[in-house]
Formats: structure tokens, C-alpha cells, sequence
């Protein structure tokens, strides 16, 4: 390992599979690069997490005696490359007994080497206790298998006594509590355009702009009746510490919706949004937006020694615990319009700075893109409050109901989805703040479930959305397995709303219930000088990020409650 590589790189960002219409990517070296050589460029750049999990994925088609004689060989290399045959045994069932192959090197040790969280996690005395739930959670979420006993897990609760107490004091306030008080601060906002010119005025300018890669295509993969894709060209540098590279690849955005129109505003906002949340950085910091973004290099406690005001990082829901380590921030708003630092790791897609990361897997939560700024953080905020419900549901038929509606757009749509055999249900996963949040799902012949998501102050919108982002075939569409018996049916026009029509007035709503909860929103402004359409990130500290479990994430006070509740 003493040969030198070229420090430029170049990755592609490739999609490697899909489950549950969640896509999981790849990111590879361009050009033919043996594991060796890939080895020596981590060693000298060791927080790259894109040659990481390159270098993951190449000795995941070993055989565990292969794997094992590397890692005889290698005890004394560098920790950079033990640390990743060490996350190897972690990740992946197969070499979880060569894990004791390491003879005199601790994990404590690697763990400072390498950005990738497998070790840190690990490290956590309650780690494989909160596994153990995980994977009841997830079974229950994703196939709807019955909640366990806590006997049958064999495995103590994941949260403290002490945690769960302090969450049974608490009293919520609901968003019915807080409209006067919203509305009485409110700056109200220009109606919303027509879908076809919010879809025009996007296409024209990412047209400008060059992204497009193929046409609009319609397809058939879920139960939206008008349902679109295009993929756009991804191009992107970065030159950050020891990091200098290049991120291309094809992406693509999703339209869907009752009409053309709203399909295609869908697709052409949804790609403003993510051409916006891939970022460039240069070493004077980020580039292409409409307001500059240095970057700061600091710990957290060196931010409060300079008097500087900072996000605390373990006040977001990690899948490892922040330990002062140095970070790259970047200047946000609080919801009051006060500047505040945040790490910038926790705002782009596919971030990769030289630094350690503190997610399996960070989404798009937060990230939403609007004719306006205000429409931009409201849909974002509202994309906060529909992962935080998702986050601390769990499947209970208890909640689920099925749908009738008076309105003939409604209507229609349900006729058809009958016509086919497709038999849709409803779960009600509001949360304490009474924001509606709804799920739809259905589920196949072979008992593989589809589901969508969606919260809005208007229960109806929630609805519409969940339902037409649920992945299962439509009009082509299979029969489904019938709805369970004896569910109560609840009439469309009969869904609680709690919105005004007004995007500044419905925002204001939603800010002043997450504070009087005290949840309070961040908000960064991802607009790019070239598309010049406004985007903007939020942030809500304390609200879980993600509803897919995987084995690093964490079981919250809050979801542990809803556990508890369904088991009596």
C-alpha cells in the first residue's frame, strides 16, 4: 500500500436496486479500478465515503475464506483499510464470524478511522438490543407481521425508564390549539399558480440549464391514474480537505397526480428540487446558489468559544451519538429568522465532505422546492411532519379504514381501482401535534405490501397524496388481496382540515404547533442561480428523519410508546 494514487476522482451515481419504490444507489470510480488500488486512495482519504462503500461492495462478492486470509494478511496495515474489511463483518451476515480474526486490534481504534458509522454503532452498549427491535418494527411495518411480546424479542426495552418518564409529563398541543395565534402573525401570499404554468415556468428554465437527459415518459408502477418520469443529467464537483472529485450520473424524478397537469408539476418541481440538494463545493465554499455559503471547519465546542450560535448536533435523531467531532457547517434561519449554524452533511443528498458521518442513510427529508419561498418551506416542513408520523407508526389494523367519496374525481378513482381488484386501505398515522397524516397501502397475492405516506393541513390532500405514491401497478394493474374484514369505512369529504388556502397563513399554522411542542424549524434557502426557482431545506431537531428502519437507526422514546400502547 505505498504506491501513489491520483487524489481527482471521479464517481457515477448509479441506482443498484429498488424495494418498497425506494431506490438504493452506488457510487463507482469511472474507470476500472482494482480492489488494491482503491484501497490505497481510502487509506489516503479516509472519510471519502464514496470509495468506501465502493470498496464495500467489491468484498461483499468474496468468499468468507477469501475475506478471511485478507484480513489475516493485513493486521498491521494502515487502520483506514482495517476499518473497512472490520465494517465488512458488520454489514454483512456471511463474515460476521471473522470478525474475531482480528487479533490485537480494537474497534475503538478504527472507529476514528473511517466515516462510516457500522463501527461507532456497533460500539454502543444497547446496540444490539435496539437491533433486536428494529427488526420487530420493521416486520411489522413492512410485511404488517403482529407486534411482538417483549418476551418473545428476548432483549431489554431500548429506552431508559427515566426517558420514558420524562415523555409521560409531557403535554401536547394540537393544531386546532394555535390557529388564531398563527393566523394573528401570518404574512398572507399570493395565490398558487395553475399547475400547467408552475409546470412550464420549471421546464423552461431546467431546460435552460441543460439537465434533461430523455423525454417525459408515463408509466404504470403506482396507483396514480396519471403517472410520469424523466430522467435529468446529475454533474456535480467538489474539493473539500482532502477530497477533490467528481460526482455525474442520470437521475430521475417522479410526477404523479389526478390530472396532466399536476403529474407533470410534479416531475418538473420535484427535479428543481433535487438538481438543488446535490451540491458543488469549492474550497471558499458552496457553489451555484442565489446567496453565498461559506463553509466552517470547527467542533462544536470550538463554535461556542468563538460566541458563534450552532445547532446541537445530538439534538437530531443520529444513528450514532456526536462526540465534538470537527465538521464542515453552513450558515441557516431559525423559524424567528435568527442565523444559526448546521452541519452541512445534514442538508445535501449524497453529501460527501471530508469528515465522519453520523447516518446509515440520510433521505430527502426537509427538501422541497415552490413557486415561492414560503411554498417551498411549507411543503418542506410538511415533508418533516409525514417522515416523523411514518417514523413512529407501526402497522395496527386498529387504525386502518376504507375510503368512500362523494366527490366524482374521488369516486372515479376508487370505481376503478374496484374495477381491477385492487383494494386499497387507510391507516390514520396522525401524530400528538393532530396534523393529518395518512397512509395507504395495499397489499399483493403474494403478500408483498405497497404503501405511500403523506401529511397536509387539508386531510384530503393527505390522502390523494399517500394514495397516488403507493408503488403498485395501475391501470395494468393485478388483483390484490381483499381489504381485512370489518374495517370502518370514513367518507372523503369527512377527513379533518385545518388548512386556509393561504400558503403564509397554513405555514404559520404549522411553525407555531411544532414550536408550542418545541420542535422548532430551520430553514436553509437552496435556491440555484442557474434554475433561479426557490427551494429550501428544513430541518426539525427532535422529529425522527426517516420511517425505514435499517440496523443502525435507533428506537425513540416516542415510538417505543406507540409499542407499548399496542400491546397493552
Amino acid at each position: 500500500m505505498t504506491s501513489q494514487t491520483p487524489d481527482k476522482m471521479h464517481y457515477e451515481l448509479t441506482l443498484r436496486t429498488t424495494a418498497a419504490g425506494i431506490g438504493f444507489f452506488s457510487t463507482k470510480p469511472t474507470r476500472q479500478m482494482p480492489l488494491p488500488e482503491a484501497a490505497r486512495f481510502l487509506v489516503a482519504h479516509p472519510y471519502d465515503d464514496f470509495m468506501r462503500k465502493f470498496l464495500l461492495e467489491g468484498v461483499e462478492v468474496l468468499e468468507p475464506e477469501e475475506l478471511g486470509q485478507i484480513i489475516g494478511e493485513n493486521l498491521h496495515a494502515p487502520r483506514p483499510f482495517l476499518a473497512v474489511l472490520y465494517e465488512a463483518c458488520i454489514l454483512y451476515p456471511k463474515y460476521r464470524a471473522l470478525s474475531g480474526r482480528f487479533q490485537g486490534v480494537e474497534p475503538e481504534d478504527l472507529a476514528p478511522e473511517t466515516s462510516h458509522v457500522a463501527i461507532r454503532s456497533e460500539l454502543l452498549p444497547d446496540h444490539f438490543t435496539h437491533v433486536a427491535w428494529i427488526e420487530a418494527f420493521e416486520a411489522n411495518r413492512s410485511s404488517h407481521q403482529p407486534l411482538p411480546s417483549q418476551k418473545d424479542v428476548d432483549e431489554e426495552p431500548p429506552v431508559s425508564s427515566a426517558d420514558m418518564a420524562k415523555l409521560a409529563e409531557r403535554t401536547w398541543t394540537r393544531i386546532d390549539e394555535v390557529l388564531e395565534r398563527a393566523d394573528a402573525r401570518a404574512q398572507p401570499t399570493a395565490p398558487r399558480p395553475p399547475a400547467a404554468e408552475t409546470y412550464a415556468r420549471a421546464i423552461e428554465r431546467l431546460e435552460s440549464v441543460g439537465v434533461f437527459a430523455e423525454p417525459e415518459l408515463r408509466h404504470q408502477s403506482s396507483l396514480s391514474p396519471v403517472a410520469l418520469m424523466r430522467r435529468w443529467k446529475l454533474d456535480r464537483t467538489v474539493q473539500n480537505g482532502r477530497l477533490d472529485y467528481r460526482l455525474t450520473g442520470l437521475q430521475t424524478s417522479w410526477g404523479k397526480g389526478l390530472t396532466l397537469d399536476a403529474a407533470r408539476a410534479s416531475y418538473a418541481m420535484e427535479m428543481v428540487e433535487r438538481v438543488s440538494s446535490f451540491t458543488s463545493v469549492s474550497p471558499e465554499g458552496l457553489l451555484g446558489y442565489t446567496r453565498p455559503y461559506p463553509l466552517i471547519q470547527a467542533t462544536f465546542d470550538d463554535l461556542v468559544r468563538q460566541g458563534r450560535r450552532a445547532l446541537v448536533p445530538n439534538a437530531v435523531r443520529l444513528d450514532v451519538p456526536y462526540e465534538n467531532q470537527p465538521l464542515w457547517w453552513m450558515e441557516a434561519q431559525d423559524w424567528q429568522g435568527k442565523a444559526i449554524l448546521v452541519p452541512t452533511q445534514f442538508v445535501f443528498l449524497f453529501c460527501n465532505l471530508d469528515e465522519q458521518g453520523f447516518f446509515g442513510g440520510l433521505g430527502s427529508t426537509g427538501l422541497a422546492s415552490g413557486n415561492t419561498q414560503t411554498e417551498a418551506r411549507f411543503s418542506a416542513l410538511l415533508e418533516c411532519v409525514e417522515r416523523d408520523a411514518e417514523g413512529v407508526a407501526l402497522y395496527r389494523p386498529e387504525d386502518c379504514f376504507l375510503l368512500t367519496a362523494d366527490d366524482p374525481q374521488i369516486k372515479a378513482l376508487l370505481d376503478g381501482y374496484a374495477a381491477k381488484g385492487v383494494h386499497p386501505v387507510f391507516q390514520d398515522v396522525t401524530t400528538e401535534f393532530g396534523i393529518p397524516c395518512l397512509r395507504a397501502f395495499v397489499v399483493g397475492e403474494d403478500g408483498a405490501v405497497a404503501k405511500g405516506t403523506a401529511a397536509h393541513l387539508d386531510g384530503r390532500k393527505a390522502l390523494v397524496s399517500a394514495l397516488t405514491e403507493v408503488a403498485y401497478p395501475y391501470p395494468e394493474s393485478p388483483a390484490s388481496r381483499p381489504a381485512p374484514e370489518d374495517l370502518p369505512t370514513r367518507r372523503y369529504e369527512d377527513l379533518p382540515n385545518f388548512a386556509s388556502g393561504d400558503y403564509g397563513r397554513d405555514l404559520a399554522r404549522l411553525e407555531e404547533v411544532l414550536a408550542a411542542n418545541g420542535y422548532e424549524p430551520i430553514y436553509l434557502d437552496l435556491t440555484r442561480q442557474d434554475v433561479g426557482l426557490p427551494v429550501a431545506k428544513a430541518m426539525m431537531p427532535g422529529l425522527e428523519l426517516t420511517a425505514d428502519l435499517e440496523s443502525f437507526s435507533r428506537v425513540s422514546p416516542r415510538l417505543w410508546a406507540r409499542y407499548q400502547r399496542a400491546v397493552g
